[in-house]
């Protein structure tokens, strides 16, 4: 089929997510096409089946939040980020959830939520005394 600008206008919504009380910030479809998988505001994982078009799993993500979720090389084990300020505190963690075994394994590190990020090509941040 040629992409033509009467066949793009021709498209129609074919999905609506309606498993979230927030946004979705995020999603991700698995390498064989079988699952997508997003994260939402509402601090939502929600594992989607491709062909039933329904959910199979929710997880939640409370404490840190839930945003950039990718899948890995392997189907079943995702990677996302957080999105949470507790207090003047930005709780940056990197997680990796096994979707089978709900096996979640952290990499923490937590910084003040006004010191500004280093974007790439940014001067190096001065010695501390």
């Amino acid at each position: 089929m040629k992409l033509t600008d009467n066949v793009l206008r021709s498209f129609r919504v074919a999905k609506v997510f309606r498993e979230n009380s927030d946004k979705i910030n995020c999603f991700d479809f698995s390498s064989n096409g079988e699952t997508v998988i997003s994260s939402s505001d509402d601090d939502s994982i929600v594992l989607y089946d491709c062909q039933e078009g329904k959910p199979k799993r929710t997880l939640y993500s409370k404490k840190y939040g839930v945003d950039l979720i990718r899948y890995t090389h392997a189907a079943n084990t995702v990677v996302y980020s957080s999105n949470k300020i507790d207090g003047t505190f930005l709780l940056e963690q990197l997680a990796c959830l096994s979707i089978d075994t709900l096996c979640l394994k952290l990499s923490n590190s937590v910084k003040r939520a006004d010191t500004p990020i280093p974007e790439p090509g940014d001067p190096p941040p001065p010695p501390q005394s």
